[in-house]
């Protein structure tokens, strides 16, 4: 959410806390993933240089990085529904209105994005 949604949300304090707790799972969720997929590629950079390059292995830590994503992922996203099972009816009404003006905008400027590669 933007600092100006959330100004217009007049949290009260117990809501800034779990505003601010989904917030930082978030983060660091994102963290671990960037970290996680730097591990990857470095794992399959030393497999493709091995003198036993096995797929199997790869799919294998594949497969443990889609789960372990996923469960990050679920715990984040409860973070997120208690902080929106927290709001008023008013203030879910403002957070729907801004998700529904980005999605607006997204589909604007896919559609900019087109108009311009159509032109090309």
């Amino acid at each position: 959410l933007s600092s100006k949604v959330i100004d217009q949300l007049q949290l009260n304090d117990t809501q800034k806390i779990v505003l601010s707790e989904a917030q930082a799972a978030t983060q660091t969720m994102r963290q671990e993933m960037r970290t996680n997929m730097h591990a990857a590629k470095e794992a399959r950079k030393g497999a493709l240089n091995s003198d036993t390059f096995d797929p199997r292995a790869l799919f294998t830590q594949q497969d443990a990085m889609a789960t372990q994503a996923l469960a990050a992922r679920k715990t984040v996203q409860k973070q997120w529904l208690t902080f929106w099972d927290g709001l008023t009816d008013q203030q879910k009404t403002v957070v729907s209105q801004y998700m529904q003006s980005k999605k607006d905008s997204h589909k604007d400027s896919h559609k900019e994005s087109r108009k311009h590669q159509d032109n090309s």
